[in-house]
């Protein structure tokens, strides 16, 4: 299974204004936990039409697809508010269930670009199944980006413990599985 990590992606500034968004928009509703939308504990912009997304997102955006040099048939994924961004916040005691996420075409496979803008006190670990059936504990650090392949790899995050949030922005794109873990999709510059 192939992980790429970029520690710093986002400086302090960045990260700060970010957290001010979160904490302030009004573009998030309750999520969606085994199966059932209204899940409390963790809210998302999944299914929003219009997000009030601040022009740093979008920067954000085309600064994480530019990591990689995409085959041809790679293309964003659209969601319903027409962009391949979603943000979600998990409170304490909030989760992501075990899961892997549906692709919206034929063939092809959904690749996330997370950012990492408030870690919670304590949990918020991510784990993600390799092709054995291993799962691997997944440490990720405040103002990191990471990317995997969510389609093939059943994933979901620990527990949220504390008063402070776990904040994350999510890009997607989708391409050719065998194009991510065969490396045809190249980091740019190496």
């Amino acid at each position: 299974m192939r992980r790429e990590s970029f520690k710093g992606f986002i400086t302090e500034e960045e990260r700060l204004e970010l957290v001010d968004w979160f904490n302030t928009s009004g573009s998030f509703n309750p999520g969606l936990s085994r199966g059932e939308w209204g899940y409390t504990a963790r809210e998302t912009t999944r299914q929003q039409k219009q997000v009030d997304f601040p022009p740093l997102v979008h920067e954000l955006k085309e600064r994480a697809f530019g990591l990689f040099e995409f085959t041809h048939k790679c293309v964003p994924q659209s969601l319903p508010c027409s962009q391949p961004i979603i943000a979600v916040k998990t409170f304490n005691g909030g989760d992501t269930y075990s899961h892997r996420d549906p692709t919206l075409i034929e063939g092809m496979a959904v690749l996330r670009l997370n950012v990492i803008i408030q870690k919670p006190e304590s949990g918020g670990v991510l784990h993600v199944m390799d092709e054995n059936g291993t799962v691997i504990e997944w440490e990720t650090e405040q103002g990191e980006l990471h990317c995997y392949e969510v389609t093939q790899h059943t994933h979901a995050v620990t527990k949220t413990i504390g008063d402070k949030s776990r904040y994350i922005l999510i890009f997607s794109m989708q391409v050719p599985y065998d194009d991510w873990e065969q490396y045809r999709i190249i980091r740019n510059g190496i």
